[in-house]
Parts: C-alpha cells; structure tokens; sequence
C-alpha cells in the first residue's frame, strides 16, 4: 500500500488535491484521489474506443482546413471478431462501475460490480469463441486473458468489501486500477484494439 508521503513524491497535484479536499479518515483522500485518477484513465480509454474509428488530417495553405475521415482499423482480423463486445458492452461497464465506488453506495457498488464481472464473461468468451490468436498477437491475448481472469476476482473483492467505511476497499480499488494499467489496457493497445 503507498503511503501518503509515497504518493505525494510520485503524484504531488494529485496527492494535494486529495488532502485538501478529503479529509475524511483512513486513508480517504488517498482513496478518492486515486478513484478519481482511474475515472479519468478509464475515460480515455473509453473516449479511445469511441472515437477509434475517425483521424484527422488536414492541409495548410493561405486557409487551413480539416477533415475527418475514417481510419484504416490497424486491428487483426481476430481482434475485429471480439472487438463489439469491447465497445459495445466491456468498455461501457467500466465508468458506472467507478462511479458508483465513488458514490459509496453500497447497492450501486453491488449492481455495478455486476455489470462489469457480466461484461468481463462476455469479453473473455467472444476472445476464447474467436479462437486462436494469430501469432503476433499470442503474448498481448494471453495477457489481457490472465488480466481478465485477475479483473474478476477484484471486482468481486471490490463489492465486498467497498460497502461503507472498510479499509480494504482503498487496496482492492487500487488493485483495480493496478490490473488495468499494467495488464488489461497495454494488452488491448498491443493488440491494437483501442484504435
């Protein structure tokens, strides 16, 4: 667990604005620091999934213009059979589910936390149901499998145990945010899904 020393040398804006805001008891501007840092990342995932399928270009001359054309997907085949269910119901599931950590309301937590560990099934079974993953890919599909199977079991300890004061809601949340960084969001951008 990072102390609050630890945090403010390696995130100081963050770290002061979650002490002078939130003041609340264990551990609790830490908490919603961090909550608000992974609300953030999420939502530039997800702004890069929504917004994967334009790029701009433009041209320069006396007047400038811009254009928005569709982008060529960089994605493998294998990738295109799953990436619906990304878009459509995994990426989706993520921001309520923040935010309902955020509101500390239990029932939204719970229900959620549903949504996501429905979604992740959803995720993992399209990747599995398009079969073996081409080559180049194998290293990127066998790690975003294994940050999927992790994704479950914290999501469960998230609805667990982020239900009112219990200080082991600040470490499951950021064991949350941990698996997102270092294995589900560097997978799909290897595999170039988030393109």
């Amino acid at each position: 667990m990072l102390t609050w020393e630890a945090f403010t040398a390696a995130r100081r804006e963050q770290a002061e604005f979650g002490r002078a805001r939130f003041q609340a008891g264990l551990g609790l501007g830490f908490l919603a620091t961090v909550r608000k840092l992974i609300a953030v990342a999420a939502l530039a995932a997800f702004a890069g999934l929504v917004f994967a399928g334009c790029s701009s270009s433009g041209t320069t001359s006396a007047k400038t213009t811009t254009t928005t054309t569709p982008s060529a997907d960089p994605a493998s085949a294998w990738v295109k059979a799953w990436k619906p269910v990304l878009v459509n119901d995994y990426g989706p599931a993520q921001q309520p589910f923040l935010a309902a950590i955020q509101s500390g309301k239990v029932a939204d937590v719970r229900t959620a936390g549903q949504n996501v560990l429905t979604a992740n099934e959803d995720m993992s079974n399209a990747i599995k149901a398009a079969g073996p993953a081409p080559a180049e890919d194998a290293a990127a599909a066998t790690k975003l499998l294994e940050g999927l199977a992790q994704e479950r079991v914290i999501v469960q300890a998230v609805v667990a145990s982020c239900t009112g004061a219990n200080p082991q809601c600040q470490n499951v949340v950021s064991a949350y945010a941990e698996n997102n960084k270092n294995a589900i969001i560097p997978a799909f951008t290897a595999l170039r899904a988030m393109k």
